[in-house]
């Protein structure tokens, strides 16, 4: 489909098996090359097939509006030809140019194809908990919701199913009060100019309803002002747009705030990493489906995250067994406000995990949040154990530098829940509070207000 300026014609004699009998115009030059391309390639030209009214055949008027054709084609394999069903003009559609809009509809009945459905989640929009009035009626919602986890006296706590139903008073809180957010393809316009463009395919329509050349000429003139008010309007929106996000991502470098630099930056590029495909596995072969692509990613994190054990298995036991239990660290049951403090310390603006549960669900509402996650937590400290759908995580890659077709060139991040994040920020706080002071002055790795760098601007 296409424009290919050319005419061909209602006479179809000796040429049916191409084009049908319901053309405009007569058939020039390109036509001629247009039909012989169409019988070499063994295609329907469409818009011939199908009986319409003059005006609706017509896919392109010159601008002086003395002349009308039909140059715009859709053509189609003949194998198809029954499953196009129409094919005519939209001369409604105001898409500032003196060709119309060409439409073919389509008809295929195909045999079901059944594919293993991908990981896929909703991102709510989360910003709007910044407002006191929706973060209040993210509260009670949540409030209302908490699911019960005081089981019957003949009922054994389920982990598993308490935390299905946990997940879902979380994803319906949110649902409701904050939602998903719109997808805008041009957000730089202004309503201002919205408002042009409303006027703009009002006078569009007095054009298609010209009878008289003379009503029409005008009404083409008046059309081709309100182009120009939309054109100016929208240029200069999409100037201020791309002038404020200047000075945001100024401000975000002065304050050192990255991540809103990395997101205006995109923004503004608008262009996203793809996935190589294919990926080479291990012997430098090429992998190509899915399946086989996700074997070769399973092999390298195995073989990236196993590391070289230098001492066999048994010897790993007995020596772990030699190490001296400590007696200061912290065993006894959580409590509500050590949950609530993990909670806090959770860092927000971080993508969710399996539950599609974000650290702003929980951080809008502490005290519910901590009164949902407490009876997880219990468990797992009596128990020992976390249910298998708490465990999961979901590894993504994001591109490096090099060739995207080998593995080491992509770095995996994993996506966990946010229930599991809560419970290894408490652990991690009591484990912390009891080697702090066994550690020497000088270790500045991984501590807390400390860096290497500082050790390494010394030496």
């Amino acid at each position: 489909m296409g424009d290919f300026n050319a005419q061909i014609g209602p006479d179809n004699n000796g040429r049916k098996q191409v084009m049908g009998k319901h053309a405009l115009g007569t058939m020039n030059d390109n036509g001629e090359r247009f039909y012989e391309l169409c019988n070499t390639m063994g295609l329907t030209i469409g818009g011939s097939l199908f009986p319409h009214k003059h005006l609706h055949k017509v896919t392109w008027v010159s601008p002086d509006n003395a002349t009308e054709n039909q140059i715009d084609h859709i053509a189609i394999s003949k194998m198809w030809r029954h499953s196009l069903c129409d094919v005519r003009n939209k001369r409604s559609a105001d898409m500032a140019s003196d060709h119309h809009l060409l439409i073919g509809e389509i008809q295929l009945k195909l045999n079901a194809v059944f594919r293993k459905p991908q990981f896929k989640r909703k991102r709510f929009d989360l910003a709007k908990l910044d407002n006191p009035t929706v973060q209040n009626n993210y509260q009670s919602l949540l409030s209302a919701q908490i699911p019960n986890p005081l089981p019957l006296e003949e009922e054994i706590f389920e982990a598993e199913t308490y935390w299905e139903q946990a997940k879902c008073a979380f994803t319906e809180a949110a649902q409701q009060s904050v939602g998903i957010p719109q997808r805008q393809n041009n957000p730089w316009i202004t309503e201002h100019s919205w408002n042009l463009i409303i006027a703009r395919k009002g006078v569009k329509e007095k054009v298609n309803r010209a009878r008289t050349r003379q009503t029409k000429q005008q009404a083409q003139a008046n059309y081709s002002i309100a182009n120009r008010k939309v054109k100016r309007s929208a240029r200069a929106d999409k100037r201020r747009w791309l002038d404020n996000f200047a000075t945001e991502a100024q401000k975000a470098s002065e304050s050192h705030r990255l991540k809103d630099l990395h997101n205006i930056t995109k923004a503004m590029v608008g262009r996203k990493h793809r996935i190589a495909e294919p990926i080479k596995n291990t012997r430098g072969e090429l992998v190509h489906s899915t399946e086989d692509q996700l074997k070769v990613w399973e092999d390298h994190y195995r073989n990236l995250l196993a590391g070289n054990n230098t001492y066999p298995q048994q010897e790993l036991c007995s020596r772990h067994h030699e190490h001296v239990a400590r007696n200061d660290i912290n065993t006894d049951v959580l409590n509500i406000s050590e949950i609530e403090a993990a909670i806090t310390q959770l860092k927000a603006g971080k993508s969710a995990g399996p539950d599609n549960i974000a650290p702003e669900l929980l951080k809008a509402d502490k005290i519910s949040a901590a009164q949902i996650i407490q009876p997880i937590v219990n468990n797992f400290w009596s128990q020992e154990s976390l249910p298998p759908n708490l465990k999961d995580g979901i590894i993504i890659n994001i591109p490096k530098k090099g060739n995207l077709m080998e593995c080491s060139n992509w770095r995996g991040i994993t996506l966990q829940n946010v229930a599991y994040k809560v419970i290894a920020q408490i652990l991690h706080k009591r484990l912390t509070s009891a080697v702090e002071p066994t550690l020497r002055a000088e270790q500045a790795g991984f501590r807390h207000n400390r860096s290497c760098a500082d050790h390494i601007n010394s030496l």
